[in-house]
């Protein structure tokens, strides 16, 4: 899907452009995700109209849906994509998330099965009532069209820890299996903990630039804030500042990713000024929305022993330091971590290189399902050395979910051969498959029809 991305995430980069003309160069073509959640906006889509019941509306709760099934050559079972994180004070929208570009609705009914989405009934940190959602939402596709056979839940970002909750919560068999991609599926408190590191080791290495601390602002500061903010579209002369700063003191920049560990590459400087934008920004816009959400703030690091500067001691004995509200950690050990423990399969994928949820989250799922029986019903799928949030080709996403298929049904998914934009690239894609027990088949293009 490379918060699906055509390329994902070139606002970054555009915003390098303009601050860094000595290495223009490198900012020309846009071949990284820079975002924080998956998957590119689609403008404009160039694929067939290939189906022919299509249908939007409001949701119980009052979140907007949209469902679609293929024209000829419905399977009868349906896909329901969950979409990652979108700023709190965004009005609901329907997903329009895309991977390399086409639209993440066409590529689903391309293979033959029906499509259903969400806003969710409101924006920011929403899990629990997004699983309700969901729910409801296959509810709305089977009082419009029926039972179908089986029902797939695919999600990024934020959505992949709602469909990793879903399995391990799935008790009434809505979902027959679950497909995660880089979602916080390992540590929920970890990657808030990882979040407010960031805006307080920033803070003590640029201080006076970011006025934001893990305890959130006054509804006036924030929205002041966020003004000045702008969003990734639109960059507001704060971000330009960040990006000032961090070329004005280069040793402070390198302390700054040696200490919080954030993701990036050497051999590209423009992906610095992309991690620290994006993990920024859920300083920005998440902040307020998560202590409001969780009851309390739930940041700590009280205990936390900062290394990687050239000053350790220093730095522990400065940095800004905070304790979580009990409430809070409640509230994330009861309704935002998983267990491991599966109902049903549950593929999950994550590129190494993530800077804005860790790769490390792969690592602590699995070490959850082997405590909890349920090793046999997951796989990880993770794609190496790859920087970027949710940056993932659709072949990459065609792997995972024949994976899922494959786990669940016991048979091969089957790929229209248009799909593929050429041959180079449905031979990859098998030779992937080929790789993690799947044996994908290549079917002719059904006739497709007008919508």
């Amino acid at each position: 899907m490379s918060d699906a991305h055509s390329q994902l995430f070139c606002s970054k980069k555009k915003l390098f452009l303009l601050i860094f003309a000595p290495i223009a160069l490198l900012l020309l073509q846009c071949t990284d995700p820079m975002e924080e959640e998956l998957f590119s906006s689609v403008e404009e889509s160039k694929a067939p109209q290939m189906v022919d019941y299509h249908k939007t509306g409001v949701l119980p709760g009052g979140g907007l849906y949209e469902i679609s099934v293929p024209s000829q050559n419905w399977n009868g079972e349906l896909v329901v994509w969950a979409h990652g994180y979108v700023n709190f004070n965004e009005p609901l929208a329907l997903p329009d998330d895309a991977v390399d570009g086409v639209p993440i609705s066409v590529i689903v009914n391309q293979l033959g099965y029906a499509y259903a989405t969400t806003s969710y009934r409101e924006n920011g940190l929403i899990v629990q009532k997004a699983i309700l959602d969901l729910d409801k939402l296959v509810k709305q596709f089977k009082k419009d069209f029926g039972d179908p056979e089986r029902t797939y839940l695919v999600g990024g970002s934020e959505g992949g820890i709602i469909t990793a909750l879903a399995m391990e919560q799935n008790n009434k068999g809505v979902f027959d299996g679950g497909f995660s991609l880089c979602g916080p599926v390992g540590d929920f408190r970890e990657q808030v903990n990882y979040f407010g590191d960031f805006n307080v080791v920033f803070n003590y290495f640029f201080p006076g630039i970011l006025p934001i601390t893990p305890k959130g602002l006054k509804p006036d500061q924030l929205n002041e804030l966020i003004a000045q903010w702008g969003t990734d579209d639109n960059p507001g002369p704060l971000q330009a500042q960040v990006i000032a700063a961090l070329e004005a003191n280069p040793n402070a920049t390198r302390q700054l990713l040696s200490v919080t560990k954030a993701s990036f590459v050497e051999e590209d400087p423009s992906t610095i000024g992309a991690t620290v934008l994006g993990l920024l920004r859920y300083s920005v816009y998440a902040t307020n929305d998560a202590i409001k959400k969780l009851h309390g703030m739930p940041y700590d690091n009280t205990g936390k022993e900062y290394e990687g500067s050239d000053d350790d001691d220093l730095l522990n004995n400065m940095i800004q330091r905070f304790k979580a509200d009990k409430r809070a950690l409640i509230e994330i050990d009861r309704n935002y971590e998983t267990s491991g423990k599966l109902n049903d399969p549950l593929v999950t994928m994550h590129t190494t290189g993530d800077p804005i949820q860790p790769y490390w989250h792969e690592i602590i799922y699995r070490e959850k399902t082997i405590n909890n029986g349920s090793l046999l019903d997951h796989t990880n799928i993770p794609i190496l050395n790859r920087y970027g949030h949710c940056n993932f080709t659709q072949n990459e996403v065609l792997l995972g979910f024949a994976v899922l298929i494959l786990k669940v049904t016991h048979e091969d998914l089957q790929v229209p051969s248009s799909v593929f934009p050429d041959s180079q690239s449905q031979l990859e894609f098998m030779n992937r498959s080929q790789e993690h027990g799947a044996a994908p088949i290549i079917i002719p293009d059904p006739v497709l029809q007008s919508s």
